[in-house]
């Protein structure tokens, strides 16, 4: 053999095991052997030369009773990687003595990837004997084997003298700097520890490290089984440090008790560990920012729900009072209407942010006109603009005006925007609304850009970072008065991730704002144009009608009565479900000719009344209108 397969510590290490092993390798076609442990030559009654002579020789088996058997089962192990596991009968030693041998082998490689065998031979005859060998074998494998493929540097350290043998160094690596000479030349635990700790060893880690390497706390901390670690900073060749890790775990042999040593780079497994630290601190400070915007939040929805039940109510109150002889009792109701629409939209906004945040909005296509729907945008905002004197220029370039898009959930990201912009535009000022259609990765995707741009106040450099931030808001001179919760933009920015497009936003203090919004659609592959005209409102007269109002609120079932009374439909009230059940059986045939139902109310809730009213015995049960109410406004809510 050209090139040793091991370092003469680890030869060493296998030629004086107790374990009666071999250790082979393969050479022009046959196996050879490389070296044998005292254990085997005790077994075998021989001398090492003499039985590393007799196993390369013409004839290894000749003393073997199942010869044949052997060489096939060589074979086998050798040039097809099959299991070697054989017991077989062999005359040993001077006087040709029969033991019964148990021989169990695997394929080893080296770190530049040749590959060696090593058998294990037990003598069956000596069940003891073979107990402590498969547990020094155990331990050998663990040391050898195991740490060798995980560590860059192994000790194997004496605790009774605590001299170190160094079993394993890779050369090369940034880890043995140090560790390979402080081992032979130093030669005592207590001395390579001390070299390395000074000479070496970050100045803040030196202190703890030389504690926690000590013999005391070794003796103390290192387990029967397992692993005791340490981890500490060593200074490398740049000037920086590299983080290592120092293992320490038991082994006996032949009675005498060591510690075997693996040292390693960590690098990669702390940086990653202090990584993963610090996306927890980010994450814990983004936990606390979002704590102290929602209680920012809460804070000034007070005010702002305030404001309008303020309004409503103290409306009302004049509406009490005052007679309607100049007319102000219109004016106080008109008000009493924009207060409580105001509050409403509060109230949706929030909901609208619980829904997405629970996972529960979906998004649902059809085929929609953009034309017509940019042009319901233009409608919806239209009034407000010219009470500002807003001017409102648009620009379209829309080869496929019909695509399929989410046509609510769209509304409510152009409102949003142009509403933002409406607000915080001043009067005489301009806000312009681009609208184009580019191609998409696929030939029936587009990609709709929307961009709205405004001469408002702008936002401040530092409030654009936070801008789809919930519960934000800039609070400023121009801001201060106008009504919000700070979740539009949020809902905004979560919308359109939700239909897979983006949003960008620039401003500048005083100079206005844009906005920027791709969401990528897909086109009707063939639209047939058909004339579509308004229907008129029915002419069927519901004079007459008799209806059950099943509603757990009077003050409900009031709102809803006086508006029917408009239209000469007359009404009954049921406080519950249970109620209305109860009305609906002993009412004649007929009596009613529909149910108002609330879907929640004490006692009986309307499914279940509803359910119960279909069940009776009687033929307008079944076919009577069941209409049901809900403050549920969501789709995915009903």
């Amino acid at each position: 053999m050209d090139k040793p397969l091991f370092s003469e510590e680890i030869k060493s290490v296998y030629e004086h095991s107790a374990i009666p092993l071999a250790v082979y390798y393969v050479e022009g076609g046959r196996f050879q052997t490389y070296l044998v442990s005292d254990g085997f030559c005790r077994a075998y009654e021989t001398t090492r030369e003499d039985l590393v002579m007799r196993l390369n020789g013409d004839d290894p088996f000749v003393n073997i009773l199942e010869k044949q058997e052997m060489i096939e089962a060589v074979r086998d192990f050798s040039d097809h990687d099959a299991e070697y596991n054989i017991v077989f009968h062999e005359y040993v030693g001077p006087n040709r003595r029969l033991i019964t041998v148990h021989a169990i082998g695997n394929h080893e490689y080296t770190p530049d990837g040749r590959r060696y065998s090593v058998i294990r031979y037990h003598e069956l005859s000596d069940i003891a004997q073979r107990k402590l060998f498969r547990n020094e074998e155990e331990q050998l494998h663990m040391a050898l084997d195991g740490l060798s493929r995980d560590f860059d540097v192994i000790w194997l350290i004496d605790c009774n003298d605590h001299t170190i043998t160094l079993l394993q160094s890779k050369q090369g690596v940034g880890v043995v700097q140090g560790a390979v000479e402080d081992a032979r030349k130093l030669g005592v635990y207590e001395n390579a520890v001390a070299g390395l700790i000074k000479t070496r060893i970050v100045e803040e880690d030196r202190e703890r490290l030389s504690k926690q390497l000590s013999f005391e706390e070794l003796e103390k901390n290192v387990p029967e089984t397992g692993v005791y670690s340490c981890n500490y900073r060593q200074h490398d060749e740049k000037g920086g440090y590299r983080y290592l890790q120092m293992c320490f775990a038991k082994a006996e042999w032949n009675g005498v008790r060591n510690f075997i040593v693996g040292i390693r780079n960590v690098e990669s497994m702390i940086r990653q560990q202090l990584e993963n630290q610090r996306k927890l601190e980010e994450a814990l400070e983004r936990a606390e920012a979002a704590t102290k915007a929602k209680s920012a939040f809460l804070f000034n929805m007070s005010h702002d729900i305030r404001t309008p039940l303020n309004a409503i109510l103290g409306f009302v109150k004049l509406a009490r009072e005052k007679k309607d002889s100049d007319g102000k009792l219109e004016d106080y109701l008109d008000k009493i209407s924009i207060s409580g629409e105001h509050l409403l939209s509060i109230l949706n906004e929030v909901l609208e942010m619980a829904r997405i945040e629970n996972n529960r909005l979906v998004i649902t296509t059809d085929l929609y006109s953009m034309d017509l729907f940019l042009s319901d945008c233009k409608m919806m905002v239209e009034g407000e603009m010219k009470k500002k004197n807003l001017t409102l220029v648009t620009e379209r370039d829309l080869p496929y005006p019909y695509l399929y898009f989410d046509r609510e959930h769209m509304l409510e990201v152009c409102i949003n925007i142009l509403s933002n912009a409406v607000k915080y535009t001043p009067p005489g000022g301009t806000i312009r609304v681009s609208t184009v259609e580019l191609p998409g990765d696929t030939l029936n995707e587009r990609i709709v850009e929307f961009v709205i741009e405004d001469t408002g106040c702008g936002m401040s450099e530092d409030f654009v970072e936070h801008a789809f931030d919930a519960f934000e808001r800039e609070r400023t001179q121009h801001g201060s008065g106008v009504p919000g919760t700070g979740l539009g933009l949020a809902i905004v920015k979560r919308l359109v991730d939700l239909m897979g497009g983006s949003i960008a936003v620039e401003s500048k203090k005083g100079l206005g704002t844009t906005f920027n919004v791709t969401i990528p659609l897909q086109r009707a592959q063939e639209v047939e144009m058909t004339e579509t005209t308004t229907p008129s409102e029915s002419s069927v007269s519901v004079a007459g009608l008799h209806v059950l109002i099943a509603e757990d609120m009077k003050m409900n079932a009031e709102v809803l009565a006086d508006p029917l009374e408009i239209k000469e439909i007359t009404s009954e009230w049921a406080e519950n479900g249970k109620i209305a059940v109860e009305m609906l059986a002993q009412s004649e045939e007929h009596h009613f000719d529909a149910v108002l139902m609330d879907m929640r109310m004490p006692i009986m809730d309307g499914l279940t009344a509803t359910r119960e009213i279909r069940k009776l015995d009687r033929t307008n049960a079944k076919e009577m209108p069941i209409i049901a109410l809900t403050a549920n406004a969501f789709e995915e809510d009903v």
